[in-house]
């Protein structure tokens, strides 16, 4: 399906007469989406041939005629044969052939675009940073819909059983909208700071706070939910000092949570009844700034953005935890998409 791109991405043909050639198939294509500097106007991608040990710095500048992607790049999806790029800062969602990353449209309409929910090809979520909602837009036209009018951030949205679970990070709950009438229909309170979600191999939820990094300091917590009855299980709280939370992922076979804390990977089993005290992945010298894991072989992708001025680093690892590689990106690399075949 991702076809290993074009020659404009990686290659030159020396005789002009002939059609640019394509590079070999790779059976493990990556993608890294770089944030770049706030008000730099630098977000890049990077493009991974991890069969190849190759890395292709700002593929999107090169397959679109030196253009630029924007302002902050905040996450990327792979949807119906299209990459989809929410680029923050800038308003937009850049939309790109999945084949060789050439632009197809750009979806406007929005003031600080986070996250998207595809709820089917005539209708996705989009989270916003200062919209106090969530936006609904048509994917397959980029036609903007509506807006879920929440009264607040809404960060990160899983789907389940009719309900869209939606994070707010400024506040200390979770909440529920009905995918069907488009409205808030309940919430449950948690801790200060929901940020990332989670969903098991038994459709329970796992849910980080985050915390707060100003006073009054409320450290970061774990919270397991019953995915059917809404109904809190068990509340893990990170001792006194740990600091602001980061990111959270479930592993491949959704019996094990992994979540970042203070820049290093931690890994629970569903079944544990206390916190790790040891990190599952750390590095010396790196604090990790996001954790990714590829839903159907387990690796883990974790991005380290240095100084966000500088290029940065992805660094892959196996579900033991072993280092498997490692590649220079952008400027803040965030999102991680490993491209399907």
């Amino acid at each position: 399906m991702f076809c290993a791109m074009a020659l404009i991405l990686f290659s030159c043909n020396s005789d002009d007469d002939q059609e640019p050639q394509v590079i070999p198939d790779s059976e493990n294509l990556v993608l890294i989406g770089n944030e770049g500097a706030f008000l730099g106007n630098n977000a890049t991608l990077t493009l991974l041939d991890r069969e190849a040990g190759v890395a292709t710095q700002n593929a999107y500048y090169n397959a679109n005629v030196d253009a630029e992607i924007g302002d902050v790049l905040q996450s990327m999806y792979e949807y119906n044969d299209e990459i989809y790029i929410v680029v923050n800062n800038s308003g937009k969602i850049e939309v790109v052939d999945n084949d060789n990353l050439t632009s197809k449209r750009t979806i406007s309409g929005f003031n600080s675009p986070r996250y998207m929910l595809f709820n089917s090809t005539e209708k996705a979520y989009v989270s916003d940073l200062y919209a106090n909602g969530i936006h609904i837009i048509n994917p397959s036209n980029g036609t903007y819909t509506s807006l879920i009018n929440t009264g607040f951030w809404v960060e990160n949205m899983v789907a389940y059983n009719g309900d869209v679970w939606c994070s707010a990070p400024g506040k200390d709950h979770v909440y529920f909208i009905d995918s069907s009438a488009d409205a808030v229909t309940d919430s449950l309170q948690l801790t200060a700071g929901v940020s990332d979600l989670g969903i098991d191999m038994n459709n329970d939820f796992w849910i980080l706070s985050q915390g707060t990094y100003s006073e009054p300091i409320i450290e970061p917590a774990l919270h397991h939910v019953d995915g059917d009855t809404k109904e809190l299980i068990s509340t893990y709280s990170f001792p006194a000092g740990t600091g602001f939370g980061g990111s959270l992922s479930m592993s491949a076979d959704k019996q094990s949570v992994l979540y970042l804390i203070g820049g290093k990977i931690f890994k629970m089993p569903i079944s544990a009844t206390s916190l790790p005290t040891s990190p599952f992945i750390e590095k010396e010298g790196t604090s990790f700034y996001t954790v990714s894991v590829n839903s159907v072989n387990g690796e883990i992708a974790a991005t380290d953005a240095l100084d966000f001025s500088q290029s940065g680093k992805v660094y892959f690892y196996g579900v033991d935890g072993g280092e498997a590689d490692n590649y220079s990106t952008g400027v803040a690399p965030r999102s991680v998409l490993w491209l399907e075949d």
